[in-house]
């Protein structure tokens, strides 16, 4: 299963670099099956959310973890993977990119 989830933690971070290259910031790289990514478009949270949501991807909030209410200049978006094929991994990328930058 490791062997697994690294092809697919991989093609995860290939995907992004390939897309969205500087326009977000990935944090958790080394990490889980889930990864941070920090969204450069000027959109909140829950913008980010809302958009992706039209677009049928399933994305997470981070604020529901931060016990006092956190400004910041750019939302941090809990991305997972395992559970996802590899096609479904580049597709989803390319659609949260239509859905944050185009």
């Amino acid at each position: 299963m490791r062997t697994l989830y690294r092809k697919k933690h991989g093609i995860l971070l290939s995907a992004i670099d390939k897309y969205m290259k500087e326009k977000v910031e990935i944090i958790g790289e080394k990490s889980g099956l889930h990864i941070l990514l920090k969204v450069k478009n000027g959109m909140t949270e829950e913008e980010l959310i809302k958009s992706a949501h039209k677009m049928k991807i399933k994305i997470y909030p981070t604020s529901i973890y931060y016990a006092e209410c956190v400004s910041s200049e750019f939302p941090l978006i809990l991305l997972g993977f395992g559970g996802l094929t590899e096609l479904q991994i580049e597709e989803g990328i390319q659609t949260l990119k239509k859905a944050w930058f185009i």
